[in-house]
């Protein structure tokens, strides 16, 4: 493959080698991290529940029931598995599906400075290697947002169906991804209405209407969690402190030795992407 040929991606992977910097971080904490504790929450609570009672909420009604991860770690459970790579394997490839989504995001809109990609990453590079919902939501949003975008430009029906697919998917992976995944339906349905009501627009919003219904009649069920809990600043444990800590990674590690290693190689990644946004 010439340069000249090469995909947004393709330069992301082959001319930035922090890639393979964040994903073998990831795989160390996939595969050696101890067990996050609403991760053993989530195992504990789903071992005895039906797959339509964690649909349903039946029993498992509280805020860690993340739909398709505590349907993925009672499927794990059925079939004998107990290794933490696999509980965490969704959240990892999810990582691999958010670089492309992200790639051709940039693409789309014109963003050409590679190095940029890592720095948004770092604030939620952690949740790509938990056995929890945030990995796999944040992937499919990506998916959802590169879709949207790519109707916005060419109005295919495709694509379409695929930002509402991918939308929803992040949804039933997080509830809490619903309000941004409303407003991006809403910027959809404008574009829409400004040509004509369509058959295929007339599916999408029924689709998208029982997403609501569902999430609604659930998210009532789990307003009961005892466990949920807010600040009421904005910067003592609050949003500003915790993006902060994140970015630092200073909370996200306990003492262990190889994560010194892992802080090492998310400090050379960053610090070479920084260095090419300099440089370009």
């Amino acid at each position: 493959m010439s340069r000249q040929n090469y995909t947004f991606l393709d330069r992301l992977v082959h001319e930035n080698r922090s890639v393979y910097g964040m994903a073998l971080a990831l795989f160390i904490l996939s595969g050696f991290a101890d067990w996050h504790f609403d991760e053993a929450g989530t195992y504990i609570w789903v071992r005895n529940q039906s797959f339509s009672d964690i649909i349903l909420y039946t029993n498992f009604k509280i805020a860690n029931n993340q739909l398709f991860n505590s349907l993925y770690f009672r499927t794990l459970q059925a079939l004998g598995l107990s290794s933490k790579l696999f509980y965490r394997l969704v959240s990892f490839c999810s990582f691999f599906a958010f670089l492309h989504f992200t790639s051709g995001i940039f693409r789309l809109i014109g963003i050409k400075r590679l190095a940029y990609y890592f720095i948004l990453l770092v604030p939620f590079f952690i949740f790509f290697s938990r056995g929890r919902g945030y990995g796999l939501a944040i992937a499919l949003h990506s998916g959802s947002l590169f879709y949207l975008l790519r109707f916005m430009y060419s109005r295919g029906v495709k694509d379409g169906y695929f930002f509402i697919l991918y939308g929803i998917g992040s949804v039933l992976s997080i509830f809490s991804f619903l309000f941004v995944f409303g407003a991006m339906w809403i910027l959809y349905s404008i574009k829409i209405l400004k040509r004509r009501i369509s058959f295929h627009f007339m599916v999408q919003t029924m689709i998208v209407g029982l997403l609501f219904f569902y999430v609604y009649i659930m998210g009532h069920k789990i307003n009961d969690d005892p466990l949920i809990f807010a600040s009421l600043t904005l910067f003592k444990n609050g949003t500003f402190s915790s993006i902060l800590s994140d970015f630092s990674f200073i909370t996200l590690f306990e003492r262990k030795p190889y994560y010194n290693i892992i802080r090492v190689i998310i400090a050379i990644s960053l610090i070479f992407s920084i260095i090419r946004l300099l440089l370009i």
